[in-house]
C-alpha cells in the first residue's frame, strides 16, 4: 500500500521499483471510467474495482501495488482489511516531500480545491492532503496497531530493495543484478522435507531452482509447497511446473466444480487425503497459494547454454521465452512426462532418449522426472557434445531397480551452478557440482 499526499512522488518511486503489471492505480481506473483522472465523484465505483482487481491478483500469485494515498484512516483502512482477509502480507510504503516541492510541479491538482481536514478552510488538494496525512502519520507510521500482519518502510528516512520475479527474457542478468552468484537445482522432491531442509540450505547469494514435483509420495508435500511459495513470493526462488502439480491443481479446480474424473494414484493419495482432511479456511487458503504457485511455474527456464525443463526438452524450446507450452501440445507432454514407447518396465514407462540427440553442442538440459540411477545423476551426451543431466534419483520412492531386482528407496539430488558476466559475450553460468541427500 502505498501512503502519501497527492504530489508525493509515489508514481515515480513505483516505476523504479515494481513491474507496471504488479500496479492498481486509483488515478488509472478514474481516467478508465471517467476520462479524466481528476474526477472524485466516483470515488465508490474506483474503490469496488481496486478491491476486485487486487484480488484477482492475489489469487494467481501475483504481488500488488496500490498507487493511492491512503492517507484518511477509511482508505487505508478499506485496503488494509482486504489484505488481512486475503492473508497476504501487507507493507505500508510512506512517502513525502515538501509542500513547496510538490506545489512547484502540481499541475492538475492545483486547480482541484476540498475543505482542509482541521480547519474546514477551501485549499488546493495538494495542501488538503498534507494536512490530511500530517494528522494521521503518528497512525501510519505505527502501521495502525496492526503489530507484525503490517511492515511500515517509510521512503523519507529508509532504504529499501524490492523483489523482482525472475526475468524471462534475460534471467542471468537479473540473477547477477539481484545478487545471486549461484543457483542450487534441485530435483524432484516429492514431500521428502528433511532433504528439502538440506537442499535449501544455502547461503543469501545462492538462487533456488526446483524441477517440479514437489509433492505427492508423501504427506510432507503440503509443508514444502507452503515453503517454495514463499521463497518464490520473495524473489529468492523459481520452480518448473511438474506433472504431479499440474495433476493435483487440475483436481483442485475439479473438484470446486463437477468433481474430477482422473484418475488419482498411490502417490497422488498422499496430497489429495490430505488436503481433504483440512479445514475448510485452511484448505481454501492452501489451495489458492497452489494454484498461485502452479500459475507462476514455467514450463522451462533458460540459464545461457543451460535448459532445465521437468521431463524431457523439446527441441523447440531451447532459445523459447514462452518458457510455458501450448495445452495438449507434443512438447507439453515432453515438457511434462518425457517420451515413451507406451510400455511400461516394473509398473513405470519405457522410456525414449531421442530428444538428447537434438541438444546444440555445448548446451546441457537438465531434467527431473526419469529415475535412471537411485545411486546419482546421470549424464547423456550426444555425437555434437550436448548433454542431458537426469537430476531425479528416486526422492520418496521406492524403486525396484527398473524390475531387475528387490526395491530401494531413492533420495534427494541436486547440482550447483556458478553465475559469471565476464566474457565478451555477456553473462554466462558454469556447472560447478552436485550434491545429494
Amino acid at each position: 500500500m502505498m501512503v502519501g499526499p497527492s504530489g508525493a512522488g509515489k508514481s515515480t518511486l513505483i516505476e523504479r521499483h515494481f513491474n507496471s503489471r504488479e500496479v492498481i492505480s486509483t488515478d488509472a481506473l478514474r481516467v478508465e471510467f471517467t476520462g479524466d483522472k481528476r474526477r472524485q465523484d466516483k470515488d465508490d465505483e474506483v474503490l469496488a474495482e481496486v478491491s476486485r482487481r487486487v484480488e484477482a491478483k492475489i489469487n494467481v500469485g501475483q504481488r500488488v501495488v496500490i498507487d493511492a494515498t491512503h492517507v484518511r484512516d477509511q482508505d487505508r483502512r478499506r485496503s488494509l482489511e482486504l489484505g488481512l482477509m486475503l492473508d497476504v502480507p501487507i507493507t505500508y510504503l510512506v512517502v513525502n516531500r515538501s509542500v513547496e516541492s510538490k506545489m512547484q510541479k502540481a499541475g492538475w491538482r492545483k486547480d482541484i480545491y476540498v475543505k482542509k481536514l482541521t480547519s474546514g478552510k477551501l485549499v488546493s488538494l495538494i495542501e488538503a492532503h498534507e494536512d490530511t496525512f500530517v494528522a494521521n502519520e503518528h497512525k501510519i507510521l505505527a502501521g495502525d496497531s496492526q503489530g507484525k500482519k503490517v511492515m511500515v518502510i517509510d521512503t523519507r528516512v529508509e532504504e529499501f530493495k524490492v523483489a523482482r520475479e525472475l526475468s524471462r527474457e534475460n534471467p542471468v542478468e537479473q540473477l547477477i543484478s539481484s545478487g545471486f552468484n549461484r543457483v542450487r537445482v534441485v530435483a524432484d522432491v516429492h514431500g521428502n522435507l528433511e532433504s528439502f531442509r538440506k537442499a535449501i540450505d544455502v547461503p543469501e547469494d545462492t538462487f533456488l531452482l526446483f524441477l517440479g514435483d514437489l509433492l505427492d509420495y508423501d504427506v510432507r508435500g503440503i509443508q514444502i509447497v507452503e515453503r517454495v511459495y514463499k521463497m518464490v513470493q520473495e524473489g529468492r526462488a523459481i520452480t518448473l511446473r511438474g506433472n504431479h502439480e499440474r495433476k493435483i491443481a487440475n483436481w483442485v479446480v475439479k473438484e470446486r466444480g463437477n468433481g474430477f474424473e482422473g484418475s488419482i494414484t498411490s502417490g497422488n493419495d498422499f496430497t489429495v487425503n490430505m488436503v481433504k482432511a483440512m479445514t475448510p479456511a485452511r484448505r481454501a487458503l492452501w489451495e489458492r497459494r497452489f494454484l498461485a504457485l502452479v500459475d507462476l511455474s514455467p514450463d522451462w527456464i533458460q540459464l545461457d547454454r543451460f535448459l532445465f525443463v521437468h521431463g524431457a526438452a523439446h527441441r523447440s524450446i531451447w532459445d523459447d521465452t514462452l518458457f510455458r507450452a501450448e495445452e495438449e501440445s507434443k512438447r507439453m507432454a515432453m515438457a511434462m512426462f518425457g517420451e515413451s514407447t507406451g510400455k511400461t518396465i516394473g509398473g513405470y514407462p519405457e522410456r525414449l532418449y531421442n530428444w538428447v540427440d537434438d541438444i546444440p553442442t555445448r548446451h546441457t538440459a537438465v531434467v527431473g522426472h526419469a529415475v535412471l540411477s537411485t545411486e546419482e545423476p546421470l549424464t547423456k551426451t550426444n555425437d555434437k557434445g550436448g548433454k542431458a543431466i537426469f537430476l531425479d534419483t528416486g526422492s520418496s520412492k521406492d524403486i525396484d531397480d527398473f524390475g531387475r531386482g528387490p526395491a530401494v528407496r531413492g533420495h534427494l539430488s541436486w547440482m550447483e551452478l556458478s553465475i559469471g558476466a565476464l566474457s565478451r559475450n555477456g553473462s554466462y553460468v558454469v556447472f560447478d557440482a552436485f550434491g545429494r541427500d
